[in-house]
């Protein structure tokens, strides 16, 4: 909810916080839909962002299935929005080997 944002947005910007994460996606056990989990990585970047921080991503799909292509795409698909997002550094961390 806004609330929850507001006070992550607020967190950030601590001096003490140095990144924003570990944020991403989790196809492997699917506990809530995909697009709800897009939309949120989304707003994770943005609130990176807005404070300055770089991110630490990380993904867990299991090698070579369904899952890994697909969560592998949809990573490729935010790598170019982060790209139009400006100065937003991070890393990246994957068990998946495509």
């Amino acid at each position: 909810d806004s609330g929850t944002w507001a006070r992550l947005k607020d967190l950030a910007t601590h001096p003490k916080v140095v990144a924003v994460g570990e944020i991403g996606l989790d196809y492997y056990y699917d506990n809530s839909p995909r697009e709800r989990q897009r939309e949120a990585f989304a707003e994770q970047l943005f609130v990176a962002r807005g404070a300055g921080k770089p991110v630490v991503i990380y993904f867990y799909p299991k090698d070579m299935t369904p899952g890994c292509t697909t969560e592998s795409c949809d990573f490729g698909t935010a790598h170019r929005a982060i790209q139009k997002l400006g100065a937003l550094r991070g890393a990246g961390v994957s068990r998946c080997r495509q």
